[in-house]
């Protein structure tokens, strides 16, 4: 049984209980004797403890290498109580570290508690323990053996204990019996998520409550930055299979940015949990519209200076072009249409206030006319243009196959339309065809020069 498994029956019955048998207590320094019968010692105070606590000043104990005063607070290790009271059998200063590790543990303690108390009646009768017990020490059990018991007809309460194991981030929160394998957390075992769709609704809503509670613990400390990653998932997954009304909450608890920034030579942190929910072609529009509107007032807040990025390589109008513009490479459409030509509104209006880049890319312009092709879209595809060639801070120009098709069609839909707009692309086609034919003799002219020098190889 897990630390907290032991600790937690306690901590309902008496707090103070807890406290008393814990490994590390926090008490203030009351006297220092230096000369005492056995050496010198300290006396401490700890508000947890009834009496005070000694502890030897000896080096065998007393891990600083200054002695403390009357008024410093102490940290002291293994507790032992003694007729004449209690002993510390090692002791140092506080430093911050154990205060944040001691908030971690409360925070431990706290989810535990709040879950038990919502649960405990309906899914884990203290009855139940025994059978469970059987089950655990049957044989070494590991993962395989939860995801198993999950599609066998057992009872919910079982299932239950089950899901909570293959879900907790750390073996100090489990609050059951549990012997097998302690490695059991999800984020590094089992990427397949089909076991959810087989849950009853009490367990969806179980496995819901488990996920937001773990998700918001798992920022508290870098180690689980892998389990936040998995939970993000799993919050999407939920997104899919719960009811709109019980899926909010999941929404809300799902975050668009990465935890922690870092970058590679291949990839970046920013908003790629924005790309997975939009991406995700199980997810409801709705959701992604929301998500949309949340990435909206990110960059509103980036450009009006409410905001400031982490780090340059996060710039949410950057990241929200980009992932908008994914669409263009993918062999299949994954957005709704309307929604994308929303999107791309919104990302003419703010392209060159808070970014060096250009967005629409210039060579992408004919394919973004192919897929808003429908005559509602002529207003969003004449504001494109009018965009490329005249608002955009760099220069359009034709250097390529695809950015002569995009000047070809722009001029081809709209050069009736507007004049100096139909001028600007004649112009620039003819310059970039005279390149572009320049470039191709070029080629040839390469090409031919080598294989004449092939030639004389043979």
């Amino acid at each position: 049984m897990g630390e907290l498994g032991i600790l937690f029956n306690k901590f309902i019955l008496n707090q103070k209980e807890v406290i008393c048998v814990a490994k590390q207590v926090k008490a203030v320094v009351q006297k220092v004797i230096k000369e005492g019968k056995h050496g010198p010692f300290a006396v401490a105070q700890a508000k947890e403890i009834d009496g005070s606590v000694t502890f030897s000043l000896e080096p065998t104990v007393w891990q600083e290498q200054e002695w403390p005063q009357v008024g410093e607070v102490v940290l002291l290790e293994n507790l032992r109580q003694k007729r004449a009271g209690w002993r510390a059998k090692k002791a140092r200063f506080l430093n911050p570290c154990d205060e944040q590790k001691a908030n971690r543990k409360e925070q431990r303690m706290d989810i535990v508690k709040a879950l038990m108390t919502r649960w405990k009646s309906r899914l884990f009768p203290s009855e139940e323990d025994q059978i469970w017990q059987q089950w655990v020490d049957h044989k070494k059990r590991e993962w395989r053996d939860l995801i198993a018991l999950l599609n066998q007809e057992a009872k919910d309460s079982f299932k239950a204990r089950a899901l909570y194991l293959l879900f907790v981030p750390d073996i100090k929160m489990f609050p059951f019996y549990w012997s097998g394998d302690t490695n059991v957390f999800p984020w590094s075992r089992f990427p397949d998520k089909s076991f959810l769709q087989g849950l009853s609704f009490e367990l969806l809503d179980f496995v819901t409550d488990l996920v937001i509670k773990f998700h918001e613990y798992s920022k508290t400390d870098e180690k689980y930055e892998d389990a936040w990653y998995c939970y993000q998932n799993y919050l999407l997954e939920l997104l899919v299979l719960l009811p709109e009304e019980k899926a909010q909450r999941v929404f809300d608890q799902y975050e668009l940015r990465d935890l922690y920034t870092w970058q590679s030579m291949d990839d970046a942190s920013g908003y790629n949990p924005f790309e997975r929910l939009l991406g995700n072609e199980k997810i409801n529009l709705s959701w992604k519209v929301l998500a949309d509107q949340k990435m909206q007032e990110i960059i509103k807040a980036e450009t009006e200076g409410q905001h400031i990025p982490r780090t340059k390589w996060e710039n949410a109008f950057d990241w929200y072009a980009t992932v908008w513009g994914l669409n263009l490479y993918s062999e299949k459409f994954r957005s709704d249409i309307d929604f994308w030509a929303q999107q791309l509104e919104f990302i003419l209006a703010y392209t060159g206030s808070q970014t060096e880049n250009v967005f629409p890319r210039h060579y992408n312009v004919y394919k973004i006319f192919q897929i808003l092709a429908d005559d509602k879209y002529l207003k969003l595809r004449f504001k494109l243009a009018l965009h490329v060639v005249f608002n955009s801070d760099k220069e359009f120009k034709v250097y390529s196959q695809d950015t002569l098709r995009s000047a070809q069609i722009m001029l081809e839909q709209f050069a009736e339309r507007d004049a100096e707009l139909k001028v600007k692309l004649e112009r620039a086609i003819e310059i970039g065809q005279s390149k572009l034919a320049a470039e191709a003799k070029a080629a040839r002219s390469e090409k031919t020069n080598e294989e004449s020098i092939l030639a004389q190889m043979r």
